[in-house]
């Protein structure tokens, strides 16, 4: 139901942990719901989400050198492409991933057209506990969050394109 009634080709997540295919699929699943040809853009950091650490990165990774972050980065990638490919070639939809430069994310949004959600935790853990999504209803809130939003989603560097 989320954005239902939103005219829109282009569906965006913040996240900064990597999608897992479930996460995929449902969000997905929000864009199979609008005119063909929908867009989803995700905004993130490329985090590894580590359940031993209830979601958050791997502690040790910021130990690791410039060239081991590179490396868990470029893994992180290839292996969220082939979750991307496999989830836009069922639903039909294109996927885009933009890497947030420059800001360190931590809340997450779902933006459906003008309207705005804050996920209470990474999409990848939707449904295995107790979280909330909450829809932004104050106009000025809003716009102030997509002030801030609207530029990552443009000028962010874009790390996989799934046509």
């Amino acid at each position: 139901q989320f954005g239902r009634h939103e005219v829109t080709r282009e569906i965006r997540i913040v996240d900064p942990f990597i999608l897992d295919a479930e996460a995929l699929k449902a969000i997905a699943a929000i864009a199979s719901g609008h005119e063909g040809g929908t867009t989803i853009t995700v905004l993130t950091e490329l985090k590894e989400p580590s359940r031993q650490n209830s979601g958050s990165e791997n502690l040790a990774q910021g130990k690791d050198d410039a060239a081991e972050h590179e490396n868990r980065r470029n893994a992180a990638k290839a292996r969220f492409r082939i979750v991307a490919d496999s989830v836009a070639k069922a639903l039909g939809v294109r996927i885009i991933v933009r890497l947030a430069e420059g800001v360190s994310l931590h809340d997450r949004f779902l933006i459906v057209g003008t309207r705005v959600w804050h996920v209470g935790h990474s999409f990848n853990a939707l449904g295995s506990s107790l979280s909330m999504i909450v829809e932004s209803r104050v106009p000025l809130a809003r716009a102030q969050l997509l002030a801030v939003l609207d530029p990552l989603f443009e000028h962010g560097e874009v790390v996989i394109n799934v046509p």
